[in-house]
């Protein structure tokens, strides 16, 4: 399973093309089965963003779902379609790497991946040109291992022959020569538009289509909260409306905060980074259970970042 890069854009949203098309997309499901349209929706999200997924677009997904952040987040670090770290420019390379290939000779073609390109998979090359990982289900085991560079199955490559393709693809050669199609992009994405909509019939049969998207729920302000309040898990911190204060902070300059979880905090009561600097354990547990994935204020460390935010004012 993958997770999420370190490295995240601030914010996600779709194009207004891209917003028309995802608007229509969410209403071919009925709503019980809206589950069924992570898949096309995260398509559409990788491609906008140049095929990688950054948190933003799958909380952006979420939300425009009405989803939690886990459902989508598992959908796109299981399947090898989708992909959590930046590719290269130039090329993402994928080894098939199982332990049959392992007996052949993708040890040595992974080996030229860490040599040329990075140390670990799914990190970009130092250029920013090229990329690798391991997968497999290739389907290529009876010769050598099998690579998948720029859309192509690439079979039989030898390690001086690895080689040479990687120097063909750094100086733009065209490397089409002996390699066998793989399924382009666009019938990929049919094939999985037309996997999730027979689901969606299916369910359809049980219960009549609504073909009105689901506007998702706007966050209601709290109200203000001079002294805890405590409902069984950590203990909620002050709280303020908009309106008490006389400025507020752009919580999205807190990294792993994006615009959807600035919206949620705010609808939270929680606008400046003092707030944030001071929360205990207990305000941490009570944060952490309103938000769609666990584990994230600790992991993000948000309240440090906010206490170096106030110190550099």
């Amino acid at each position: 399973m993958q997770r999420v890069n370190e490295g995240q854009a601030i914010e996600f949203a779709f194009t207004p093309e891209n917003k028309l098309w995802v608007q229509a997309k969410i209403g071919d499901y009925p709503r019980s089965q809206r589950v069924s349209a992570i898949v096309p929706l995260l398509w559409r999200a990788q491609e906008q963003s140049g095929g990688w997924l950054p948190e933003p677009a799958l909380e952006c997904v979420a939300d425009l779902l009405g989803l939690p952040y886990t459902d989508v987040y598992n959908v796109a670090s299981f399947y090898t379609m989708f992909q959590l770290t930046p590719r290269g420019t130039v090329a993402h390379v994928d080894v098939c790497y199982p332990a049959d290939c392992a007996e052949h000779n993708a040890g040595e073609l992974i080996e030229i991946c860490r040599r040329r390109i990075a140390l670990r998979p799914g990190v970009l090359s130092p250029d920013g040109r090229f990329s690798w990982g391991e997968g497999e289900g290739a389907g290529g085991c009876a010769g050598t291992s099998v690579v998948f560079i720029a859309g192509t199955a690439h079979e039989d490559l030898s390690a001086a022959e690895f080689e040479a393709l990687l120097d063909a693809l750094e100086a733009g050669e065209d490397t089409g020569v002996g390699a066998a199609e793989a399924t382009p992009a666009a019938t990929l994405e049919a094939l999985v538009q037309t996997v999730s909509l027979s689901e969606a019939a299916d369910a359809a049969l049980a219960e009549p289509a609504e073909q009105t998207p689901e506007e998702p729920q706007a966050v209601e302000p709290v109200a203000a909260s001079a002294g805890a309040e405590s409902d069984g898990e950590g203990e909620r911190p002050p709280a303020y409306t908009r309106e008490e204060l006389d400025e507020v902070d752009d919580l999205k300059t807190i990294k792993g905060i994006g615009k959807v979880l600035e919206g949620k905090l705010n609808g939270l009561g929680i606008f400046r980074f003092e707030q944030i600097a001071s929360w205990t354990e207990e305000h941490k547990a009570w944060v952490d259970g309103r938000l769609n994935f666990r584990g994230r204020i600790d992991r993000e460390k948000w309240v440090e970042q906010a206490a170096e935010r106030i110190a550099e004012r």
